[in-house]
């Protein structure tokens, strides 16, 4: 018997347990005064239509037909700050918006956008949002994706 009543195996055992915690306070440590915090990353959101330079009346400025997302937008004014502001979030007229809005959608690029311009101009004004999924592009899990920053004013 050694000291502290401690056999070999079971002194390995504490020693290792002991550099395994001394190794970790250490990483932590380098961590918390070496290394920056991480990113947070959000969800791309959409620019108001007065960020944007866009009047009120192009996105109708009968807002009673609006989601409330879109006439809060509507009602308050942007920063005027040069760097990174907060964006709220609008909605974005389907029968109305031009490539430029529509871009600002979630999952909705350039190419995505011509496609629904041209399938407006060839079919007509949309009757529901839902109809969207008709344009090549834009399939189920898009849709669910797109869908809470459109709307259809008739």
């Amino acid at each position: 018997m050694s000291a502290f009543g401690f056999t070999k195996q079971e002194k390995n055992v504490v020693l290792f347990l002991v550099l395994s915690l001394f190794l970790g306070v250490s990483v932590k440590t380098y961590q918390f005064f070496f290394v920056e915090a991480p990113q947070v990353h959000t969800e791309p959101v959409l620019l108001t239509a007065v960020e944007k330079g866009v009047s009120e009346t192009r996105l109708g400025s009968d807002s009673k037909g609006l989601p409330q997302s879109a006439q809060i937008a509507l009602s308050s004014k942007p920063k005027a700050k040069k760097e990174k502001s907060v964006r709220r979030i609008v909605t974005v007229d389907l029968n109305k918006a031009t490539a430029e809005e529509l871009e600002q959608v979630p999952r909705i690029g350039p190419t995505l956008a011509g496609r629904i311009i041209l399938f407006r101009d060839q079919h007509g004004a949309f009757d529901s949002v839902s109809e969207l999924t008709k344009v090549k592009g834009v399939g189920k899990l898009t849709f669910k994706k797109m869908e809470p920053y459109l709307y259809v004013n008739k």
